[in-house]
């Protein structure tokens, strides 16, 4: 029928006797029965990108988790592709290994790139396993039950979808262990300017941990590598 609207017209959950796993069922007309899981990775940052065909635009999302992604979907057909590992690529930064792994708390900045088009900042959280060493010229910080990357970490994703790892500098003794938010300047005195934000406490008791940094554009982008 023309112009008729999929729905979604019945839900129902079940826990199998065997495995003990619950599944969620939902009834959609017109296309039948869709089960699926929980899953306890979330999903962040969602953000509308140009596709890589030229074509329209594509969503990106960081998928949090011991398995943390970037990934890119596209919405015609839900297809998904991944853009970024964050495990392989913070061991081949860091020379340490990452274990779980935030990236885009709440949001991916669109900036203007100075080497062209359109470039992403997203903010990075990650813990690094117990067994793990720790690399020269990093610190961890020790929240009880695991231990994190202490420095403000930050990727930056290129238009032509290449990705580059920045650092806030902090100064030696500050520990900023997540950037939760960056934002371009709104003062049209500051036209370059990025604000940071961040910290998280990770169920841990922690005071005056809470801050924000400004930086430029140049410089945010000039020294990642």
């Amino acid at each position: 029928m023309p112009g008729f609207l999929p729905q979604v017209r019945s839900l129902g959950g079940h826990r199998d006797r065997m495995t003990g796993v619950d599944r969620v069922y939902a009834g959609e007309n017109p296309h039948g029965i869709f089960g699926g899981t929980y899953d306890p990775t979330g999903m962040r940052g969602l953000t509308a990108i140009p596709a890589p065909s030229g074509a329209g635009e594509v969503l990106l999302a960081a998928v949090e988790g011991d398995a943390a992604r970037i990934v890119r979907v596209d919405p015609r057909d839900g297809s998904e592709a991944t853009e970024l590992n964050l495990a392989d690529f913070l061991v081949q930064r860091w020379g340490m290994r990452a274990g779980y792994v935030i990236a885009a708390y709440n949001n991916m900045a669109k900036i203007r790139d100075p080497g062209g088009g359109e470039a992403l900042l997203i903010g990075l959280e990650a813990f690094i396993p117990l067994s793990a060493p720790v690399t020269a010229g990093h610190n961890v910080v020790n929240v009880g039950y695991g231990r994190l990357e202490a420095g403000g970490w930050y990727l930056v994703r290129r238009s032509n979808g290449h990705f580059d790892l920045g650092q806030i500098p902090a100064g030696p003794g500050r520990a900023l262990v997540a950037i939760r938010s960056i934002r371009a300047s709104p003062f049209p005195q500051e036209r370059d300017a990025l604000y940071f934000a961040g910290y998280d406490a990770n169920k841990a008791p922690a005071h005056n941990t809470a801050w924000i940094f400004r930086s430029t554009l140049a410089a945010v982008i000039g020294t990642a590598r």
